[in-house]
């Protein structure tokens, strides 16, 4: 299992097929390397949710520009604009520790709000498990309740607010709550 960590927001894209302007996370002096494998949030219907850095090129103090390697695909121009908002997230064992800032931007600690059951919890991290990323969130209870780190249910992140915005299927909660009840027996 992986912590990923948002590094940059996607701003604009280029004429160049693959290369886009991104801005560095707030507080976060660490800049995707070439070969870094990017994670795109939230991610997009029809669009790359994961390529591989294959050049940067600082551009100021809070910008640089990026060319992705998208193995899947090929993606046409309209995919590749979507990406457009979303953040990068690397894994924090790709940043070199020396780059890492004390207060680096993640996940860590944001309130995560359902649309319709209200405040659920605190947000732990982005995981990684063999289907899919997971969302992480410590209940006021102390339980855990994993959410599929998609599109279709992680609506809006927040980072400058510490909010993320779900719209969870009904009873996706009561379930996670019963099955995690039934390991505890």
């Amino acid at each position: 299992m992986h912590t990923w960590v948002d590094i940059a927001t996607l701003t604009k894209k280029r004429v160049q097929r693959t290369r886009f302007v991104a801005r560095k996370a707030a507080n976060l002096f660490y800049s995707p390397e070439v070969g870094v494998e990017v994670a795109f949030v939230p991610p997009r219907l029809d669009a790359p949710r994961r390529a591989h850095v294959a050049e940067v090129t600082e551009c100021s103090n809070s910008n640089y520009e990026v060319v992705f390697d998208f193995e899947e695909g090929p993606w046409d121009e309209q995919a590749l604009e979507a990406l457009v908002g979303c953040h990068c997230l690397v894994r924090r064992t790709d940043m070199d520790a020396q780059q890492r800032p004390e207060n680096e931007s993640s996940v860590e600690g944001m309130n995560v709000v359902d649309a319709e059951a209200g405040a659920l919890g605190t947000a732990l991290a982005i995981e990684s498990y063999p289907g899919q990323d997971m969302l992480v969130v410590r209940r006021p209870d102390g339980a855990q309740l994993l959410i599929p780190f998609v599109e279709a249910l992680v609506t809006e992140l927040d980072f400058e607010r510490g909010l993320i915005q779900v719209a969870l299927p009904s009873g996706l909660i009561e379930l996670a709550q019963g099955s995690e009840e039934g390991e505890r027996r």
